[in-house]
């Protein structure tokens, strides 16, 4: 939780409201309008997020990870 919470305030202007339970972490988009633009670029890095609402980004962690991969997401 302490990187999200980090990415959030660097980029406070763009991304709100971090939250996480198990395997699965979302955040708000300041402007919802930038969802689908990020939804394109997911697979260009091997990520799995998804919308959920219209200014939400959940995102997905798989078991495999390790912390180097969590970093980089």
């Amino acid at each position: 939780m302490e990187l999200l919470q980090n990415l959030v305030q660097k980029y406070e202007d763009f991304i709100n409201s971090p939250r996480g339970l198990g395997l699965c972490f979302a955040f708000d988009l300041v402007d919802k309008s930038h969802v689908a633009d990020l939804i394109k670029k997911r697979f260009n890095y091997g990520l799995l997020y998804y919308p959920a609402g219209d200014k939400t980004l959940r995102f997905r962690l798989n078991t495999g990870f390790t912390s180097k991969d969590i970093e980089f997401l």
